[in-house]
């Protein structure tokens, strides 16, 4: 018999630990690697790329509405009002503000979250 061609479950039994606890373990280690901060780095650094760019719309004093950050981040709006609410302020945990204006729903990220004490 080919050694080379092994089912799954024959190659499992080679192994001392099952094939879930080997990703489990895999995934645990990824985990952990992104959550680690080198010394003396301080608080890790907000979002980058396009989420990156939403934020700093945002953190303008004029703010940001919708159009603005679609036509930032060449999303859709429907995607940038959800990356608003699962990634900046779930993920991230942003306080976001709102203000309706004449030119329409104008979006702020509150001034304890944008590093400007008073």
């Amino acid at each position: 018999m080919n050694n080379l061609k092994k089912t799954k479950r024959q190659r499992a039994v080679i192994t001392d630990a099952p094939l879930r606890v080997r990703r489990a373990s895999r995934r645990a280690d990824k985990v952990a690697a992104t959550k680690e901060v080198p010394q003396g780095a301080g608080a890790p650094a907000g979002p980058t790329g396009k989420l990156g760019a939403i934020v700093a719309l945002m953190r303008r004093p004029v703010g940001a509405t919708v159009a603005q950050r679609s036509e930032a981040t060449d999303w859709l709006p429907h995607s940038v009002r959800g990356a608003l609410a699962g990634a900046l302020k779930r993920k991230h945990g942003l306080t976001i503000t709102s203000d309706k204006t004449d030119a329409g729903r104008v979006y702020r990220i509150a001034e304890a979250d944008a590093g400007v004490t008073t």
